[in-house]
């Protein structure tokens, strides 16, 4: 201003265009400041919001994993009050069945005792009729009606067949089963296992099927060996039949 009032204005001119250019540089330098701050601010605020969404998210993942946690275990304690309860009801199913099985093979046996008492007391008059068979002249009229009755109910070689069906409705198809799970035997290995069966005595046995008493007796014994041996469905069956006829 003062050139200009002084009249130098070519002066005056250079001045003012050297205020304005540093004018503008000085407005370019504070925008450009101005700009890296507006940057800088931008950049802190998109950090500080990152950082609280990884706190966010990492609040979030420590929640569902504490959730999955407890319902891992409230499922597992679920499932073993569930096992524990199926467990006790299963106990005592088979604690019921086991109970009702003693009762049944309680009856059982008594029932097969009782059958197997009848054919005793038949094993001993047999016995008894082979004994005194032929001795006197009333001997031999006992021994008339004895024969009679022992073949009325089916006693004897040539009624056998009776006796194995009155024997098998009697214990539940004992002969049935025991053939078809003892195979490879000849008939007279069956008739003898049938006979003890029923409870006849092995020398009654011999006489009624005209064998040697030992040889009763070596077939009772392999019979049970066999039966004992070799599992089989009906093997208790067996076994309790055997051991009723040894009473």
């Amino acid at each position: 201003r003062m050139e200009r009032l002084q009249g130098n204005l070519p002066e005056a001119y250079a001045l003012l265009e050297s205020s304005s250019e540093r004018q503008t540089d000085r407005t370019r330098e504070i925008l450009s400041q101005s700009v890296v701050k507006a940057q800088r601010d931008y950049y802190f605020l998109q950090k500080e919001s990152l950082q609280k969404e990884n706190r966010m998210r990492k609040t979030i993942n420590l929640f569902m994993a504490l959730f999955i946690i407890s319902a891992f275990i409230a499922a597992t304690i679920a499932i073993r009050r569930y096992q524990e309860k199926e467990r006790r009801h299963n106990q005592d199913l088979i604690e019921a069945v086991q109970d009702l099985m003693e009762k049944n093979n309680g009856l059982k046996l008594e029932y097969i005792h009782l059958g197997q008492e009848n054919y005793k007391a038949l094993s001993d008059l047999c016995n008894t009729y082979y004994r005194t068979e032929g001795r006197t002249s009333q001997a031999n009229a006992v021994c008339g009606e004895v024969r009679g009755y022992l073949k009325t109910l089916g006693v004897g070689e040539s009624r056998y067949p009776a006796l194995e069906q009155r024997v098998n409705e009697q214990f539940g198809d004992i002969m049935k089963h025991f053939r078809q799970e003892h195979p490879n035997h000849r008939e007279p290995f069956y008739q003898t296992a049938c006979y003890l069966f029923a409870g006849f005595k092995s020398r009654t046995i011999a006489l009624i099927l005209n064998q040697d008493e030992q040889n009763t007796y070596k077939t009772k014994s392999l019979l049970r060996k066999e039966i004992e041996t070799e599992a089989t469905p009906h093997q208790k069956e067996f076994l309790l039949l055997l051991d009723g006829a040894s009473r």
